[in-house]
């Protein structure tokens, strides 16, 4: 029987579910609610979807603020994941949702506009170019696939989907601030090169990219057909000190 385990323990390192057992046990003993692999389906698909972990947490007890996380895990150890950084700022874009009344809308994002400087994201420098580590050191089969792409778009898409429920939620809800926060767990290395030739290991990276919604998003009263996005790419060692940065300068 040890060959056996032997085997089963090796498919089980590879397939990565190790990394999301770690990144859930983190949350749960910092006292976030974690709900594994949860399932949804859109209105225009009707096959369910599932995103590895969604986890929410009131940072402080019995008010009407919360921060969800979606998170996507992912393991990576022969390559680093490269991010291009450049001079690209994020200085216009919001990481929350607001979950209130109609009524409500316009006040709540009066002020976390004005607040936003506080936010962590404020001016920090961002990435909006990657290079899949295949194209680099892969071989001919290996360059036509893109496992950052995959993982941007998964963790994009279902953070768009829960940010739709939470406005529709909003209709009808006691007025509350939530902040949904996209975020890729690497179990490997982050790698980013500037353009004056700078390679440097991290341990997290803003990435912005701009989504394109099914229906305008309201934003300080006004409707925007575009909304800018940030993907919080974190390795796997890092990611408990990530939970402090949100928890403290990430809500306003």
């Amino acid at each position: 029987m040890e060959y056996i385990g032997r085997a089963i323990a090796s498919k089980f390192e590879a397939t990565g579910f190790p990394t999301e057992e770690q990144v859930a046990l983190t949350l749960t003993q910092d006292n976030w609610w974690v709900t594994r692999n949860a399932r949804y389906r859109t209105k225009k698909d009707p096959r369910y979807h599932e995103v590895d972990i969604i986890a929410e947490k009131k940072p402080i007890p019995r008010s009407d603020t919360r921060i969800v996380l979606v998170i996507e895990c992912k393991k990576q150890e022969e390559f680093p994941w490269i991010f291009a950084v450049d001079s690209t700022r994020i200085t216009n874009h919001f990481a929350v949702t607001i979950a209130a009344k109609e009524v409500s809308f316009d006040v709540l994002y009066a002020s976390i506009e004005r607040e936003f400087e506080r936010h962590y994201y404020y001016n920090s420098i961002a990435s909006t170019v990657h290079i899949s580590p295949y194209y680099v050191w892969g071989n001919k089969k290996d360059k036509e696939l893109d496992p950052i792409r995959e993982a941007i778009y998964q963790t994009l898409n279902h953070w768009f989907e829960i940010y739709e429920l939470e406005l529709n939620v909003a209709k009808e809800a006691t007025p509350s601030l939530s902040y949904l926060y996209p975020v890729i767990v690497l179990n490997g290395r982050l790698v980013t090169y500037s353009v004056n030739g700078e390679v440097k290991e991290v341990d997290r990276v803003p990435y912005l990219i701009e989504y394109l919604p099914s229906e305008p998003v309201p934003l300080s009263g006004k409707l925007h057909a575009r909304k800018p996005v940030v993907i919080d790419v974190v390795t796997l060692r890092h990611f408990k000190n990530y939970l402090q940065l949100v928890q403290t300068k990430g809500i306003l």
